[in-house]
């Protein structure tokens, strides 16, 4: 769109010209005005209007570099995955593992050792300490009574008939991560508690409950001042 244009408005009257002349530019000039604050509005609201397209150009160049600044991140994160899968093997548990070994479990996840002459632990359920998940496929429990729940999973819980507790890992490592699912939507008449065996959980030395329908919560283990925090 052409930007429009304003008219160049008349000779205003000038105080030293004779009545005649005076009233007659006064009137022409007068006369003009209307026309001329319909132009400037115009112009203004072509203005406005180039404005906002600019700002929403802007935008969407923004999102486009986080886009690609993202898909750039996954790329090279995917490429990472891809290499260790390609070098993982099967995980035997008669077999000792060293790091960055990687290993292929029966869930179909992908892990990578993270210490030094690991046998006989299960990838699956090991603390980050000694196994790293890279790929998982994703895995679900579901549980009617009182249990410990595995590590890097999805625990669904149903408190359909009962009160439920979850019992953390006595001794977790940072990173250690730990998910709980409402399965039927009864936290809120049965409730569930999580235990917090011995370590803290959001800083304080109480075990956590939950009574809210359909609550899904991920806790990571930092450290023993502030043990378990939700994420």
């Amino acid at each position: 769109m052409t930007a429009p244009q304003t008219t160049p408005l008349p000779d205003a009257p000038v105080r030293n010209s004779n009545a005649s002349e005076f009233i007659s530019k006064a009137n022409t000039f007068l006369g003009a005005l209307p026309d001329f604050g319909t132009e400037i509005n115009t112009v203004s609201t072509f203005v406005n209007d180039k404005v906002i397209e600019a700002e929403s150009l802007k935008d969407q160049a923004s999102d486009s570099a986080d886009n690609s600044a993202e898909s750039a991140s996954q790329s090279a994160s995917s490429a990472v995955l891809s290499a260790a899968s390609a070098s993982a093997t099967v995980y035997d548990p008669a077999a000792t593992y060293n790091f960055p070994d990687a290993v292929v479990c029966t869930n179909g996840g992908t892990y990578r050792c993270m210490g030094t002459d690991i046998s006989g632990i299960d990838p699956v359920t090991a603390s980050s300490a000694d196994w790293l998940p890279l790929m998982v496929t994703p895995v679900v429990a579901v549980h009617t009574a009182d249990f410990s729940p595995a590590l890097y999973i999805h625990n669904f819980v149903d408190t359909t008939t009962a009160s439920i507790t979850a019992t953390l890992p006595a001794s977790p490592h940072p990173g250690d991560l730990v998910m709980l699912i409402d399965l039927a939507g009864t936290f809120g008449a049965q409730n569930l508690t999580v235990a917090r065996n011995g370590q803290n959980i959001m800083g304080l030395a109480e075990d956590m409950v939950v009574d809210v329908d359909w609550a899904k919560i991920s806790m990571i283990f930092l450290n023993s001042t502030y043990g378990w925090r939700l994420i």
